[in-house]
């Protein structure tokens, strides 16, 4: 029988993936190796790393990509890099490009506030040896107060089962019912699906713990094919 590739992903769509540094402010014991070396900090120049974005997307324009989707995330946290903001804002000015931006939410409540618009999308990964509960599901919140599409992504530790469980259900009560997925930790040494217990794996298989409600949704999705 042949062979049939098939791809969900819009024709006219460009999704294109940046990791602006290796430097992190946690150290989490199950991160993949290289994730946190700080080996590579920060793209040096502004104006060359812009030139080269705007470059690739006009490139693929001629191609007929007419949509762009950035997602901004790590090894490395990526709202640690100075010019973030600026970057980000360089972009929209240029092109309509839908961002995501995948961070581990540890910055403070002031610096969401005068950044948060230069994001559509953010997933806060949560991580239980360093990330504070209560700063998380204030920072969930307030990005979903502002209507942005926010997920927290629980990353599920075996050996620490039940305090992930327990910040789950604390996300659970939050003010306002964004995302919660889990996620199980597959790519660190020590690490993988056969470490978990059937219970866990059952836990992880329904990842998906809350999602919004169906208008909050459709708004979402709509705001994503805008772009």
């Amino acid at each position: 029988f042949p062979i049939r590739i098939v791809s969900t992903q819009e024709q006219d769509l460009l999704q294109v993936r940046f990791w602006p540094t290796d430097i992190c402010n946690f150290n989490c014991s199950y991160c993949f190796p290289g994730s946190h070396d700080g080996n590579f900090r920060y793209p040096k120049d502004l104006v060359s790393t812009l030139a080269n974005f705007r470059n690739i997307f006009d490139q693929y324009k001629q191609l007929g990509k007419t949509k762009f989707h950035l997602i901004i995330s790590g090894g490395g946290e990526p709202t640690l890099w100075p010019r973030l903001e600026d970057f980000c804002k360089g972009l929209k000015e240029s092109h309509d490009v839908f961002i995501t931006l995948v961070s581990n939410g540890s910055r403070t409540l002031e610096w969401w506030t005068n950044n948060y618009h230069y994001f559509d999308d953010v997933t806060l990964s949560f991580h239980h040896e360093y990330a504070n509960i209560q700063h998380h599901c204030d920072i969930a919140d307030f990005l979903y107060e502002k209507e942005l599409k926010v997920t927290t992504l629980v990353l599920m530790d075996f050996k620490n089962w039940d305090r992930c469980v327990t910040s789950v259900n604390t996300m659970l009560s939050s003010k306002h019912p964004w995302y919660i997925q889990t996620k199980e930790i597959v790519d660190a040494p020590g690490h993988g699906m056969d470490v978990y217990s059937e219970e866990q794996k059952k836990y992880i298989d329904d990842s998906i713990k809350r999602i919004p409600s169906s208008d909050k949704l459709l708004k979402q999705i709509d705001d994503i094919k805008l772009h």
